[in-house]
């Protein structure tokens, strides 16, 4: 929970889209290319180490924002943009946040009214098998259009909508 928050900030600051755009990437990347050979085993470990910590706090989020968002899912694994996420169960938000939601078969009102700020349509995706349950009242979530899919149907209505320019948000159940 706490690298998703802190990459929200992150994805926040004024700099962000210059770090993630073309011309920062390239910097990093050649940063990291001059530094490779200078460092010791220790320290390159130690490094290492927190240059991972780093891409897994910044990627998540910048891949949310990625043009398509959803770029595949199969059962199991959704791919976000170019992060792969194995057996969890997302959200995205109307602004593009991604946020991995508790492991659960049920959807509850007040996670949908969260989820639905800001949003002018609510996607649900109720597993590959349609094992999650929605609670009484998420599909007449005032002010919103809600729409209760399988996974399969909701992320393809993902991508056209945001295609479409509609500020959509969807909760995404990977299994079942």
């Amino acid at each position: 929970m706490a690298i998703v928050v802190s990459a929200q900030y992150l994805t926040e600051h004024p700099l962000y889209p210059a770090v993630v755009g073309g011309t920062g990437f390239a910097f990093v990347a050649g940063a990291v290319a001059w530094l490779l050979p200078r460092w010791t085993r220790r320290r390159f470990v130690v490094r290492a180490v927190l240059a991972l910590g780093l891409v897994l706090m910044v990627l998540p989020p910048a891949s949310a924002r990625w043009p398509g968002g959803i770029t595949s899912a199969t059962f199991g694994l959704t791919v976000v943009g170019i992060m792969p996420l194995p057996v969890v169960d997302i959200t995205i938000d109307a602004d593009g946040s991604l946020w991995f939601r508790d492991k659960t078969h049920r959807v509850t009102l007040v996670e949908a009214r969260a989820l639905a700020e800001g949003a002018d349509r609510l996607i649900i995706g109720t597993g590959w098998n349609q094992a999650v349950r929605v609670e009484g009242g998420v599909e007449t979530v005032p002010g919103i259009e809600v729409e209760v899919l399988t996974t399969k149907e909701a992320i393809s209505r993902y991508g056209l909508l945001r295609e479409k320019g509609v500020r959509v948000a969807i909760l995404l159940h990977s299994t079942c």
